[in-house]
């Protein structure tokens, strides 16, 4: 996409723009609870174990009789997989895309993903400290959907400043999320 700009002659407006939603891209791929399958265009690091591959983790502590603890990151696990696919298709949807006509579809997509992460995330029978983490965890998605849902206001001109936002915003979930894999003893994704 670099190519195309620089051959077209288009100034480095356009460039921020379209590097400022792939960043935004970057961000959310390590937000909110999933596995975060990240691929190296968008964070340029490894892929990070799979949710299905933690899986294994929490049935290994089954066997050694961890219980309901497991049950609860199983579920939040499962949850996390179908986050990850609907993540994987949002960027599949945005890739090379710097138009608001163009992630308007997608970020409507993916943030109806995210509310049904939160749906199912609230139904884990998680106490104290870890039901605590989930309510922040979703309080922090809550802003990112928001602002995916705000996509059909912005223009060409503000996307960029909507793009700073949804990376801005996106941080507290990715932190929320990471604690909350903590407190189910999940592997954190690497990024």
């Amino acid at each position: 996409m670099l190519r195309t700009y620089l051959h077209a002659g288009q100034g480095d407006a356009e460039l921020k723009k379209t590097y400022g939603v792939l960043i935004a891209v970057a961000l959310l791929a390590t937000a909110c609870g999933g596995s975060k399958k990240a691929a190296a265009p968008s964070t340029g690091a490894a892929a990070a174990p799979s949710s299905k591959a933690a899986g294994a983790t929490a049935a290994g502590a089954t066997a050694a009789g961890a219980g309901t603890a497991t049950v609860q990151s199983g579920q939040y696990l499962t949850a996390a997989d179908a986050l990850d696919t609907a993540y994987a298709r949002w960027r599949s949807d945005i890739a090379g895309k710097d138009r608001v006509a163009q992630l308007t579809g997608p970020a409507a997509s993916y943030a109806l993903a995210l509310t049904s992460f939160d749906n199912a995330i609230s139904r884990v029978n998680a106490t104290g400290k870890t039901a605590t983490d989930i309510q922040t965890l979703e309080a922090a998605d809550a802003v990112v959907i928001a602002d995916l849902d705000s996509i059909t206001k912005q223009t060409q001109s503000t996307l960029s400043g909507w793009s700073a936002k949804l990376s801005a915003d996106g941080a507290p979930a990715r932190v929320a999320g990471d604690t909350v894999r903590t407190d189910f003893r999940l592997p954190l994704p690497t990024s």
